[in-house]
């Protein structure tokens, strides 16, 4: 017979002077009294069931079963959990919080070790037990008057897991005692304090914490998806973690860290090379046999229907096997993209005639986002300047998140006047070849649709037409796919731009994106939440290597001529073009807001920020309720267009709603409205 794991762990000595209690009878089999058993350190089933539920022995009528219950609550957080904690409502908790045997491996470390590093799979109780029921038990029993912190990824997320300790402390009986009367009762979303003195605090992962120093700390999920992306946020994380939090507890107290592993060079992955921290991992199926972790929760039907719902093996891999994609392992290792041959002090977002002077020509891919909700996918705009001999020098990214298809259509528009590029791939699948059919439409772009589908999955061995309007892809394609942009990176022929803040965090975006990049089972796989500027950098190359409308590099086309290499960009011509580009914003906003028409703009500063910059001010004011000045900056934008000899594009502009005077206010009669959001409140420029 099975042996109840937590009342196995009762030491031998516990009772002494007790007396006898009445035995109970299971189908005609006496079950041995309570002292023998806790000084025989033998529990089966049979026994526990008969001492609670059977020959009227209750739990309150047995002072051996007191003494011990009383001593269990206060040394071990998985009976603790198991005996009082309620538990999820939804099934197969049903208001009860199930105990696996890797809970209570978790409780027998909390017990045994002040530093603590356990990596769990998704969704297999980590956060229930080491963030709400450790810190009922840890501040309610175990360690009465301590202060402990729990730290999330952002302050939302551990205020919620505050709201839940309170939550859990109110609606549960069993913990009425712990909860301060009506009249002391003064918890807030960051702080509450129990009757018995002891404090509990929630803190997002990078807020300002020194100068206190708690009992015990539980970092819960503090990183995201950003630390797969990129180098910096991870060196930011590790940094603040080792200085802010690490060097608050002292050596003597508790902190304790539970996630899931992001990255290979994470701070989890810094805490185990460390030495300091016990850690440990618990994937959702055994690496042995195979067998599942958490049957109660996810058995092996429910972990293949996860599998197949992911859709990607290697995101599978480290959301429940915990196995980020290493490096080694990654389709684009980090190697591709070191070194100061690749890494050039040059800055996004040169234009268009910066890139000219140097001979390089433009290619330009752009990935839809086809939902405008701020949690779908990132829209992203990916141009790439490439010199005749194939160096490929990233020219400017363009990325966000929740617009609408009027500022994707207005930022693919903007880009091409900044850029110019000689051919712009447009992700064209499905409903998304209607952004290709707008810009084809009302502008003279030269555009073709990208269908990433590929043919069947194989990828035809006919060679690219020149003068194709669309192109049809296999992105798994060893030739022709994603992975065909790895010998390019072997030959170190991309030049990264890291010349200001904005070109190094949104390139380590970009790096971070590639190297969670992974061949498995014959496809390219992302272990990340997204791969769209993979996407775009993937359609801009194979525009590069198609060709636009001058000339091209196709297969077996390219030329042999090697000219000399271009030198890189120096500091001081970036510094004078992003001054320029900045005072010209300055000047067209002050003009806006002062009634006068703009005037010293060069064709290249306003249709490189300006214009965006204008009309981004008139939706923002349309926003406000000030629709006289979004007429101004919209009027603005077509007399410009028309002196820069470019199309008004300015679809908004008769949807704006007309003044008092029914009629738009003439230039010389419009006057600012003090009202009007400043810009600062805009918070466009700088």
């Amino acid at each position: 017979m099975r042996r109840t794991p937590v009342i196995g762990k009762l030491p031998k000595v516990l009772l002494r002077n007790s007396k006898p209690v009445p035995t109970p009878v299971i189908e005609g089999s006496p079950v041995r009294p309570v002292a023998e058993l806790v000084q025989l350190s033998q529990w089966t089933d049979q026994d526990v069931e008969g001492i609670v539920q059977l020959a009227g022995v209750a739990p309150e009528s047995d002072p051996a079963w007191s003494d011990i219950h009383e001593q269990l609550l206060s040394s071990s957080c998985a009976f603790f959990a198991a005996e009082v904690i309620q538990g999820p409502r939804e099934a197969p908790y049903n208001g009860r919080f199930i105990l696996g045997q890797h809970h209570l491996e978790w409780d027998d470390l909390v017990n045994k070790h002040k530093r603590l590093c356990i990596l769990a799979a998704r969704d297999h109780g980590k956060s229930y037990f080491f963030t709400i029921a450790f810190a009922i038990w840890k501040a309610g029993y175990n360690a009465p008057g301590s202060e402990g912190i729990i730290f999330s990824a952002t302050q939302p997320q551990a205020e919620e897991f505050l709201g839940k300790i309170k939550n859990e402390l109110l609606s549960n009986p069993k913990l009425a005692h712990l909860v301060p009367y009506t009249g002391d009762r003064f918890w807030s979303a960051r702080k509450i304090t129990l009757r018995n003195g002891s404090v509990i605090r929630a803190a997002g992962f990078g807020v300002k914490v020194r100068g206190g120093h708690p009992d015990w700390v539980v970092c819960d999920d503090v990183l995201n998806d950003d630390d797969i992306y990129s180098e910096t946020t991870r060196r930011r994380n590790i940094d603040y973690f080792l200085s802010a939090i690490s060097g608050m507890v002292h050596r003597t107290k508790q902190l304790i860290v539970v996630g899931t592993p992001m990255h290979q060079g994470d701070l989890y992955a810094t805490l185990e090379e460390g030495g300091e921290y016990e850690c440990r991992e618990y994937p959702a199926l055994d690496k042995d046999g195979g067998a599942p972790l958490w049957p109660e929760r996810y058995s092996m039907d429910d972990l293949e229907a996860k599998r197949r719902e992911l859709r990607s093996e290697a995101r599978f891999a480290r959301e429940y096997l915990c196995q980020p994609l290493s490096d080694e392992a990654s389709l684009f290792p980090s190697k591709l993209f070191e070194g100061p041959d690749v890494r050039v002090p040059y800055i996004l977002g040169l234009g268009a005639d910066y890139w000219e002077k140097r001979g390089c020509m433009r290619y330009t891919g752009v990935d839809i986002a086809m939902s405008a909700e701020t949690g779908g996918d990132y829209f992203v705009i990916f141009t790439v300047a490439v010199e005749e001999n194939g160096t490929r020098w990233l020219a400017n990214i363009r990325r966000g998140k929740g617009w609408s298809f009027t500022r994707q259509i207005d930022e693919i528009k903007e880009e091409y006047y900044l850029m110019r590029p000689d051919m712009v791939h447009i992700e064209a699948n499905q409903m998304q070849r209607v952004w290709t059919d707008e810009v084809a439409r009302t502008t003279d772009i030269p555009v073709r649709r990208f269908f990433t589908l590929g043919v069947g999955g194989r990828q035809p061995m006919n060679n690219w037409k020149k003068g194709a309007t669309s192109v049809s892809v296999n992105k798994h394609h060893i030739d022709r796919g994603v992975p065909a942009m790895r010998m390019s990176l072997e030959h170190r022929k991309w030049r990264i731009p890291r010349g200001d803040q904005r070109s190094i965090e949104l390139t380590d975006i970009w790096i971070g994106e590639m190297g969670a990049m992974g061949w498995i089972d014959g496809k390219v796989q992302s272990v990340g939440q997204h791969d769209d500027l993979v996407m775009a950098c993937w359609m801009a190359d194979t525009a590069i290597r198609m060709g636009g409308t001058r000339f091209g590099f196709l297969e077996g086309d390219m030329k042999q001529k090697t000219p000399e290499l271009l030198a890189a960009p120096v500091v001081t011509d970036e510094v004078a073009i992003e001054v320029d580009y900045l005072e010209a914003e300055r000047h067209a906003l002050a003009a806006v807001q002062e009634g006068r028409p703009i005037d010293m703009l060069t064709a290249d500063s306003y249709m490189g920020r300006v214009r965006s910059m204008l009309r981004d001010y008139a939706e923002r004011s349309f926003d406000h309720g000030d629709n006289d000045r979004a007429v101004r900056a919209l009027e603005e934008i077509k007399r410009l267009d028309a002196l820069f000899k470019f199309r008004s594009y300015d679809a908004g502009f008769k949807n704006v709603v007309k003044g008092d005077s029914a009629e738009y206010r003439a230039a010389d009669s419009w006057k600012p409205n003090e009202s009007a959001p400043n810009a600062d409140d805009l918070g466009i420029l700088g």
